[in-house]
């Protein structure tokens, strides 16, 4: 009995650490946008993404008025951050990207089941 409880828990522990791996690297591309209008690409983990915030665009080359600034976790040093800026719209496509992932988490976490493991 403590056999099939041990292996139980093995291939259990096993599955947590891929669905942790995976829900860890979990990555989102975005298209970025200069204040000149200079466009670009980033992919970041989307649990990095720190916070989304309105920045403005100053001087005689800039395009925009005001665009999106995407703060992210930097990989790494653990107190700095990597910023991005992005236009309203892909800031609002983030968005509903994280809103997404955050409910597949939710989900997932809600579904789960406890392991009781009893000693005889």
């Amino acid at each position: 009995m403590t056999r099939i409880i041990l292996a139980s828990w093995a291939i259990l522990s096993a599955i947590f650490l891929a669905s942790v791996t995976i829900a860890g690297t979990y990555q989102v591309t975005f298209t970025t946008t200069g204040c000149n209008g200079d466009t670009g690409y980033a992919t970041v983990e989307i649990d990095r993404i720190y916070k989304i915030e309105t920045i403005s665009c100053e001087g005689p080359d800039a395009k925009f008025k005001k665009l999106k600034q995407v703060i992210v976790k930097s990989v790494i040093l653990p107190t700095s951050f990597d910023l991005f800026t992005v236009t309203e719209k892909e800031a609002q496509r983030i968005k509903k990207e994280l809103d997404s992932y955050m409910k597949a988490r939710k989900g997932l976490l809600e579904r789960g089941q406890p392991l009781i493991i009893h000693k005889e």
